[in-house]
């Protein structure tokens, strides 16, 4: 157990001695050159598929009111995976 411990340990701090390292570490410049937005062309919509478009907006006249984003979200991070993988990890071996 203790052996297994010092592993774990020598491995977290080769982990931990390596980060500046890698964040230290650039990628190589790259010249971007700038390009125009392509003009967009006002496009007709077929008769057919103008109203049925025209019905679906009809039948559901409170669209307009819709905000996105109302629900409330969890989001569980790789950070924190990751801390509770090792806390799992660490109650089942201790």
């Amino acid at each position: 157990m203790g052996k297994l411990l010092r592993v774990l340990a020598v491995l977290v701090a080769c982990g931990l001695g390596s980060a500046p390292v890698m964040a230290a570490r650039r990628a190589p410049a790259v010249e971007v050159t700038p390009v125009a937005p392509a003009a967009q062309q006002a496009r007709k919509l077929p008769a057919a598929q103008a109203a049925d478009y025209q019905a679906r907006e009809a039948a559901a006249p409170g669209l307009e009111r819709f905000k996105g984003g109302g629900g409330v979200d969890i989001y569980i991070g790789g950070t924190a995976l990751a801390i509770a993988l090792l806390v799992v990890l660490l109650v089942l071996l201790l």
